[in-house]
């Protein structure tokens, strides 16, 4: 039984460097221009709100970079936040 409690110990720890180190990649790309964050706006542009990727809503929607959602008077969604997601500057995930 100890034995399963430190293999699961372990492990969890090698999934927090991980995460923490693909965080970092991704800030890093975002600090060098190859990244940005990218965040949800309904499709036909009507609205006033941005949302995360994770949001619950169920409209079409489009990507915009959150600066340019900023731009454009967008403000975050009062349910999700609007956190961005980091995507690189030609769309695709990193």
């Amino acid at each position: 039984m100890v034995v399963i409690g430190v293999v699961c110990l372990i492990l969890s720890l090698i999934i927090v460097v991980i995460g923490i180190t693909n965080d970092a990649r991704r800030a890093r790309l975002v600090r060098e221009g190859k990244a940005t964050y990218f965040v949800r706006i309904a499709a036909s542009g009507k609205g006033k709100v941005y949302h995360s990727f994770r949001c619950g809503t169920n409209t079409v929607c489009r990507t915009l970079p959150l600066a340019e959602a900023q731009l454009k008077g967008y403000r975050a969604c009062a349910t999700c936040g609007g956190s961005g997601t980091i995507r690189l500057l030609d769309g695709s995930s990193c």
